[in-house]
């Protein structure tokens, strides 16, 4: 049976303390960039402190291309949060990251792995604070200021959208929603498919179809006015039994100095304290046709005609968000409404292919992983499928887009002569852009021995 309901986010019972044991401190910073180390102010906690914000972001990035680098760039005396919180209570988790609340608010361990356990780093001279109020950033010399302003108002005056006042200089950007709206489903054991399971003698393969599929898009008034970016307050749970469940999501939220958005599922057991974490034997998320979007800022491509077809560009290696290296595809319409970007893909891939095959020989099918599609005031980023898993975990994160761009050198002498112009408007803009998701489907699944639960989260492209 479906069951909707409305929690307010709040932290457990632990947390209040544990937040009022950091605030208060100061510490000292470590600077990141050109191999300098520096230390002041020694006491509690280090702050990473990075040259700029390109310095943050490759730090990030280090951490998404391989979890091994994931806080690489830190020293061996800093503390984030990701490392254990041995002098706290472990009752909601073993480092500071559960204990806190962080893998909600900061869905990425490679960015958390940045953040000291009072979620601070610091970009050139300014200060970045994140909590379960939001962001709060100010410049370095009024640290002492904020946290004596903090101790008396934590929210500040609304000045801008979700942006807040605290003191001159001191601000709070409202990253995170008041409260967080759950959907959720029981597939109890007769009624869960499970014409694929196997003895445990060997791991059965998930049934996608059977997945219950939840819209992301809001049907509420209110809804329709907080969601922004889709799937970013919104939690979606697929139980076991009593005892366990499956919890996923799609996200995005902004950080100031840095911002994303992706999926994340979980496995979690309910226990006195309520919902927590806890580990499955396996946990996959995967994508279908991720439609990220970006303004394309040159007026001169106003008087391009329309076109009848889209114009196929043809296949660039490429930094590709959420998957690495990989190959993309550009095509140029001159407009397209949301609702029919995935059959205008379509099209250009088949036009593409029929080139294809016959421009690199016989037999050989080029493998495209996203689609850069070009109107002439935006561009569309598909990134087509995908899946990532992980064993023995409690979670999974991957991220679709975030500050990172993709830079591509476009060959006008392989373009047509009347979209040269175009191509390097759009060459541009994806290497200087940053994306915002539109639309997709998601899957997030998790197995327990060899029974799976999981559930498909779609937000239809309008």
């Amino acid at each position: 049976m479906r069951m909707k309901s409305i929690s307010i986010y709040f932290f457990t019972i632990v947390c209040p303390a544990l937040w009022g044991s950091c605030k208060d401190e100061t510490y000292p910073f470590i600077e990141q960039g050109s191999q300098q180390t520096v230390f002041k102010e020694l006491n509690r906690f280090e702050r990473l402190a990075f040259k700029s914000s390109q310095d943050l972001l490759s730090a990030i990035q280090m951490g998404e291309k391989s979890t091994s680098k994931i806080g690489q760039t830190r020293s061996i005396t800093f503390e984030s949060l990701l490392s254990p919180c041995n002098k706290l209570t472990r009752a909601t988790g073993e480092n500071y990251y559960e204990a806190l609340g962080y893998d909600t608010l900061v869905p990425n361990k490679a960015f958390a792995a940045l953040l000291n356990p009072l979620g601070e780093l610091q970009v050139n001279d300014t200060i970045y604070k994140i909590n379960h109020n939001g962001t709060y950033f100010f410049p370095k010399e009024k640290e002492t200021q904020f946290r004596n302003v903090y101790k008396m108002d934590s929210l500040g005056i609304l000045v801008g959208d979700k942006l807040y006042k605290l003191s001159d200089g001191i601000y709070r950007y409202k990253t995170f929603p008041d409260s967080i709206l759950e959907e959720e489903i029981y597939l109890p054991d007769d009624s869960w498919n499970t014409e694929d399971i196997s003895t445990r003698a060997s791991v059965s393969e998930p049934n996608y179809n059977s997945f219950p599929k939840f819209n992301a898009d809001r049907h509420t008034w209110l809804g329709g006015i907080r969601q922004g970016l889709f799937g970013n307050d919104k939690y979606y749970n697929v139980k076991f039994n009593k005892k366990r469940r499956v919890r996923g999501r799609l996200y995005a939220y902004h950080y100031v100095v840095y911002s994303e958005s992706g999926v994340t599922g979980m496995m979690q057991k309910k226990n006195f304290i309520g919902w927590t974490k806890t580990k499955a034997d396996e946990l996959r998320i995967g994508w279908k046709n991720i439609i990220l979007v970006t303004k394309i800022d040159d007026p001169s491509l106003k008087g391009i005609p329309k076109q009848s077809i889209p114009i196929v560009g043809g296949i660039t290696p490429a930094q590709i968000p959420s998957i690495g290296k990989g190959n993309l595809l550009d095509l140029y319409v001159a407009e397209v409404e949301m609702k029919d970007i995935l059959n205008v893909v379509g099209e250009g891939l088949k036009i593409f292919l029929k080139k294809g095959n016959s421009a690199i020989g016989s037999g050989r099918k080029p493998t495209v992983h996203a689609v850069s599609l070009a109107t002439r005031s935006q561009v569309y980023l598909i990134i087509l499928d995908d899946v990532r898993k992980t064993y023995d975990e409690k979670s999974i994160t991957h991220v679709f887009s975030s500050k990172f761009n993709i830079y591509v050198t476009i060959n006008p002498e392989k373009l047509p002569s009347n979209i040269i112009s175009w191509a390097k408007a759009v060459s541009k803009t994806l290497s200087q852009n940053s994306f915002k998701m539109r639309g997709g489907e998601a899957i997030i699944c998790g197995r327990l021995g060899n029974d799976w639960r999981g559930m498909k989260i779609v937000k239809e492209a309008k």
